[in-house]
């Protein structure tokens, strides 16, 4: 099929005068450059959605977090795992900002986990 709609590409042109196929590459060329435009603002609209839901998975840790402290869990060998994995990604792949987050969350889970295994 691609080259069926290659060569009809070709035949078009060879139709064409020069002047209308210098137009037909103009807006073959504008065409381009709109997709690609649109291709960098879908890639930036990704990057920002993904920067959202590291913001939105923080923010819920640090809220269990803090209904955690308000009442103690008898779990704490498996206390916190994804949670914890999931800070250990944003340190690796999140912004500072996000680092610096998951650095202060990931010492507040490992502090509570060190204070559960020593009440038991």
């Amino acid at each position: 099929m691609t080259s069926c709609t290659a060569q009809r590409a070709a035949y078009i042109a060879d139709d064409l005068s020069p002047r209308k196929q210098k137009q037909k590459i103009a807006l073959l060329q504008k065409k381009l450059e709109a997709a690609a435009r649109d291709e960098e603002k879908k890639k930036q609209e990704i990057l920002e959605l993904q920067e959202a839901i590291r913001a939105a998975r923080l923010a819920l840790i640090r809220k269990e977090l803090n209904q955690y402290e308000a009442k103690k869990h008898p779990y704490s060998a498996e206390l916190f795992q994804q949670e914890r994995e999931f800070l250990q990604e944003v340190l690796q792949y999140g912004t500072n900002q996000m680092a610096k987050d998951a650095e202060l969350l990931l010492e507040r889970i490992l502090r509570i986990i060190t204070e559960e295994s020593s009440d038991s």
